[in-house]
């Protein structure tokens, strides 16, 4: 399963709760709305997926390349100390990177993180700990059970 998250900045974790959280949801079949709930009720009881499966996939730096880069026009860049100069803009999504990093991705990141799951059965045990917790229980209509 592949979810892409976008975003300028997370909080310590804030990854793994919301994909356990959204596992918890799909899993029970509960209510969508469960989700905000949880993420947004300050509670330890919030399930925080593993780390072993979850990999950062790319980053992008469009805030810091519209305010910094070499697409800014020159010395328009207010700062305390006068105007700042500007900077080559980072990006890791041009063609001959990109190939290399999918390359990378497809051929050792994907076959390590299968192997390290057959090997220690990180998320069976998670699932299978997550069973004997307290979580909401109201089901949705209609919506499939998925895992």
């Amino acid at each position: 399963v592949r979810i892409n998250i976008e975003g300028q900045s997370f909080m310590l974790n804030q990854i793994r709760k919301m994909i356990g959280t959204a596992v918890e949801v799909a899993r029970r079949e509960l209510d969508p709305e469960t989700i905000d709930m949880y993420l947004t009720v300050d509670t330890r009881a919030t399930p925080m997926i593993p780390g072993e499966g979850l990999a950062l996939r790319a980053c992008l730096f469009k805030y810091y390349n519209r305010q910094y880069g070499q697409d800014v026009e020159e010395g328009t860049i207010p700062h305390a100390s006068g105007l700042l100069e500007r900077y080559r803009s980072i990006d890791f999504e041009e063609p001959h990177i990109q190939e290399q990093a999918d390359a990378f991705r497809i051929n050792v990141v994907y076959p390590t993180m299968m192997q390290q799951e057959l090997d220690n059965n990180v998320y069976t045990k998670f699932l299978y700990c997550q069973d004997s917790l307290a979580f909401p229980t109201k089901k949705v209509e209609g919506l499939p059970f998925l895992f």
